[in-house]
């Protein structure tokens, strides 16, 4: 992903001189806005990169402290985005020049990575048992909703070797693997715990 990414950054260089430097590429457009936002914006939209493939506020709120109103102000200024289903999201190309910000500041990412892999976790352990439940879908569609944040947060845990947030995942994870018939996909993730 990263190197479409860049590949994405280099075509979107301007060839043309006559263009101001702020518009030569995706990068000095990216922080001619990062440099517009407040200090309490920059650390908002570089935290929420921490999330892949979108998500909730709650999950906003609990894992980076981004309230409504800072999701809002993002949203003017063309930063984050609300889908139909209540879900924000970030451009591709807005979200790796984040997470790039991120980067920047270790701890802090790691402080987050955790803040996200619990909150994952403990999302996955409060579902219930997929076995004994007659309503099946939305539990799954939730799930699916969220999987690119579910999996980072897995391999994290892993990466860590933080069994207790393994053991909150794993049973609710394995269901959704075999209810969806993702039985290999399922076997690629969970066998490295």
């Amino acid at each position: 992903l990263k190197e479409k990414l860049q590949t994405s950054l280099n075509f979107l260089r301007s060839r043309s001189r006559s263009h101001a430097s702020r518009h030569q590429s995706a990068q000095a457009a990216f922080d001619s806005s990062w440099r517009l936002l407040s200090d309490v914006e920059q650390v908002a939209l570089s935290s929420l990169a921490v999330f892949q493939g979108g998500f909730t506020l709650e999950a906003a709120e609990a894992v980076t402290q981004t309230s409504l109103e800072l999701l809002a102000c993002l949203m003017d200024k063309s930063l984050v985005t609300i889908h139909s289903q209540g879900r924000y999201d970030m451009h591709p190309l807005v979200w790796q020049l984040s997470r790039e910000k991120l980067q920047e500041d270790a701890m802090g990412q790691d402080k987050l990575q955790q803040a996200h892999a619990h909150y994952f976790a403990d999302f996955l352990a409060e579902q219930p048992h997929l076995d004994r439940v007659m309503e099946t879908r939305g539990i799954l569609d939730a799930v699916d909703a969220d999987f690119a944040n579910i999996r980072q947060a897995w391999m994290w845990a892993v990466y860590k070797q933080d069994e207790a947030l393994l053991g909150k995942s794993e049973v609710t994870l394995g269901c959704f693997f075999r209810y969806e018939g993702r039985l290999s996909e399922g076997e690629r993730l969970l066998q490295p715990a």
